[in-house]
């Protein structure tokens, strides 16, 4: 059974999104799970969003909190400043444009204080639903989507490679929140940050059911109606990401144990085509920093070597 003493901060970072707030608002609110409320920092949106705030402000005194920033800072600094105001020992992750089950807080606070170990950080994540800007049933699961395999995903290798948490299903422990923050520079995704951080010092735990179901639409930060209608190939997967500026402060900020900075250093050497290539291939293989497939090793082995030829880097 849940602890309901165990109150949640649920942070929602907001802008421009007056079409589908609502919903996601209304969703929180009919939650199970009773005992949390919802901190809201808009980045100064200019549409009809902070209006809809003031009006659930006024509606829901006791449970909605918000405030405007001056200035547009960007989705990852708004949540890093949310993260930073929290005060409670529980944080739960929002989007501003999708629907949550209604069980989701429930669920995950179940697996989390099923799961947590004294002083030590979790993050407990889910599937998703993905659907259409009109609720229409888009994919019946984000992870089969992107080919997450369960047994994989536990593992620092698959998350600074893959990743595949996503931030609008995060529950988390205060523990988390300290470790993770400040942000790095120059980091694209928080919930690329988050769950490494989590693995490396604690655990991150996965439920396979969906608890959110994920709108695509053409203003989505990561997952656009585009890229999922479209497959599109990169000449080498991860890379022209940035996640080794991520990384590089994780390696220069962070105490790790030797085994995980030789990951760490591993895939960082293959980002930045910084090794020969049979090195980059051979911690590829010893990691297990890409999928297993034969074929795409194989493919992507040769684009290695070949990107080698023309770096001058043999």
């Amino acid at each position: 059974m849940t602890n309901n003493n165990s109150f949640i901060d649920i942070c929602m970072a907001t802008y421009n999104g007056e079409k589908y707030l609502e919903q996601q608002l209304d969703s929180i609110l009919e939650q199970t799970y009773k005992n949390f409320k919802i901190n809201i920092i808009d980045d100064k949106s200019t549409d009809n969003t902070v209006e809809i705030l003031k009006d659930y402000k006024i509606r829901f005194p006791n449970k909605i909190f918000y405030e405007v920033n001056g200035n547009n800072i960007g989705f990852v600094k708004n949540f890093e400043k949310l993260l930073k105001k929290s005060t409670k020992d529980y944080i739960a992750l929002s989007d501003q444009d999708d629907i949550w089950v209604k069980e989701k807080l429930t669920i995950e606070m179940n697996k989390l204080l099923e799961s947590e170990e004294y002083n030590k950080p979790i993050l407990v994540h889910s599937d998703l639903e993905m659907i259409y800007d009109d609720k229409k049933d888009c994919k019946n699961s984000f992870f089969k989507y992107r080919g997450i395999s369960f047994s994989d995903s536990q593992s620092l290798s698959w998350l600074i490679s893959h990743g595949g948490v996503m931030g609008n299903t995060i529950l988390m422990n205060r523990k988390l929140r300290d470790l993770a923050l400040p942000f790095p520079e120059k980091l694209i995704y928080h919930d690329y940050w988050l769950p490494i951080i989590a693995t490396i010092y604690g655990k991150c735990v996965t439920i396979e059911k969906p608890l959110v179901l994920y709108r695509i639409h053409d203003s989505n930060t990561s997952n656009s109606v585009d890229t999922i209608r479209s497959v599109k190939k990169k000449k080498l997967p991860f890379c022209n990401q940035d996640k080794e500026y991520t990384l590089r402060h994780l390696l220069d900020k962070y105490e790790l144990d030797k085994n995980n900075r030789q990951i760490i250093k591993a895939f960082v050497g293959y980002l930045e085509n910084s090794t020969y290539w049979f090195y980059q291939i051979y911690d590829i293989i010893r990691y297990n920093l890409v999928r297993k497939n034969i074929i795409y090793r194989t493919k992507l082995f040769g684009k290695i070597f070949i990107r080698s030829l023309f770096k001058g880097n043999m």
